[in-house]
């Protein structure tokens, strides 16, 4: 018996103080958790959020690419006709005449 009143004298301070700390920290721990739940269902809104904007910037970035074909095709277009119109002859008397 004296054995253990001496083993608990001995070890006693150092259990009271983990029980204390255990008891200090405890709803902190579960504060924690719950933080941590909340954070990471923003992170999983955060995520589809992105997902769903790199699927909008991917069908912009193809909207562009088919206005610069348009463009390309446009200019390309063009230059044959002012091709031809380069090649007609114009007297220039006769549209100032007419003006």
């Amino acid at each position: 018996m004296e054995e253990l009143l001496k083993a608990i004298s001995q070890v006693g301070f150092p259990i009271a103080v983990a029980v204390y700390l255990l008891v200090r920290i405890e709803p902190k721990l579960s504060a924690m958790t719950v933080c941590i739940e909340k954070l990471s269902a923003i992170v999983e809104e955060d995520s589809k959020n992105t997902k769903d904007l790199d699927k909008t910037l991917q069908n912009f970035t193809l909207g562009i690419n088919d206005l610069k074909n348009e463009i390309r095709n446009l200019n390309n277009l063009s230059k044959g006709y002012r091709n031809e119109y380069h090649s007609i002859p114009v007297d220039n008397k006769n549209i100032k005449a007419s003006l």
